[in-house]
């Protein structure tokens, strides 16, 4: 089963009112007119000395034109990164005002709502609102998008019995599970949990890296998160896919995954100092590799060359070092090796 956290946003990842900005692009006068010759034909797209006679003074472009041009940024933008099935249907298409020739159009859509589909617990609908302007900032071309979209894997789960709760060493899988089981047991026996990073989960993450001691911590977590976490946090979950585990209902060790559309990204995992020595940070590894399986090519992993105890659970799990330099570690793993199935095994399979 091939899972999707590099660079899949689920409908609970889309956050209500947040505005993605998809990119512009340039008319020419040939494209408009080629355009229109096969779709739209009317003189005002087609012919310049019509055109020109007209209330619009010349050729402007076919309003399908900027529609389905608007449309492709909004899909190289951010629906090829978002798990969108298919279109359902569009409101208020309005165009305000002609594009023309040398005009350049930018796309921008904000998430106006989110709503998981009442007869379908997979899937959801995501409603949009795209706005198009050119470049005088005169708004061209706006609708209402409406896109069915998958939930959450783990989300879906909730609505169907996967397993038998905490006791599940008998569990063989379902094809509702995750690539790994996200429930297992610390090395004290309270029951822990592991799943993919949720934006609700913010407060809890950013409460983990608080109150880290600087000069204690940063050989096993960048400086960075420990001196500025809000900025931190901002960017490894707007640049890469992150997992985190949960004791109750705090965060007790999260995983970062960057950038996430590499082929060889890296990782950085970081557990509560009051909460080493449970196996959670072997656990994020091996949960890590599971999600990672089919999305890259291999793991890196930088380490001072002193966290002699960190490196050596990633080497457990079947990194290697592939470079030595003065006081750091670069760790790899080929996600071709063996271990990639093994922890990939329901817990069943792996007692």
């Amino acid at each position: 089963m091939q899972s999707e956290p590099n660079t899949t946003r689920y409908l609970e990842d889309i956050e209500e009112g947040s505005t993605h900005f998809c990119g512009s692009v340039n008319f020419s006068r040939d494209e408009i007119i080629e355009f229109a010759r096969q779709y739209d034909p009317l003189a005002i797209h087609t012919d310049p000395e019509a055109a020109a006679e007209s209330r619009f003074d010349g050729i402007i472009a076919s309003g399908y034109h900027t529609l389905l041009l608007s449309v492709r940024k909004l899909v190289e933008a951010v629906r090829q990164r978002w798990a969108v099935i298919a279109g359902i249907g569009m409101d208020n298409v309005q165009w305000h005002e002609p594009v023309r020739a040398g005009d350049t159009i930018s796309v921008a859509t904000t998430v106006v709502a989110t709503e998981p589909s009442e007869g379908d617990p997979n899937t959801g609908v995501l409603h949009e609102e795209i706005t198009v302007t050119n470049q005088f900032e005169t708004t061209v071309l706006s609708l209402d998008c409406y896109a069915l979209v998958k939930r959450r894997p783990s989300t879906r789960c909730e609505s169907r019995i996967a397993c038998n709760g905490w006791d599940n060493a008998d569990c063989e899988g379902t094809p509702y599970c995750p690539p790994r089981c996200p429930r297992f047991e610390g090395t004290e026996g309270r029951p822990l949990l592991v799943r993919p990073y949720r934006p609700e989960d913010r407060r809890a993450l950013t409460e983990l890296y608080d109150g880290v001691d600087e000069q204690g911590q940063s050989a096993d977590l960048p400086l960075a998160a420990i001196v500025r976490t809000d900025a931190w946090i901002d960017r490894v979950t707007s640049e890469g896919w992150n997992l985190v585990a949960f004791d109750g209902d705090r965060v007790v060790g999260h995983a970062a995954i960057a950038p996430d559309d590499s082929a060889d990204p890296a990782v950085q995992i970081y557990v509560d100092q009051a909460e080493r020595n449970r196996g959670i940070d072997s656990e994020l590894v091996k949960q890590v590799i599971a999600y990672a399986d089919g999305q890259h090519r291999k793991l890196t992993v930088d380490l001072s060359a002193a966290n002699e105890g960190v490196g050596a659970v990633y080497r457990e799990c079947g990194f290697d070092i592939a470079e030595k330099r003065l006081s750091e570690l670069r760790l790899e793993l080929d996600l071709r090796h063996s271990i990639v199935a093994r922890v990939r095994q329901p817990p069943a399979a792996r007692n």
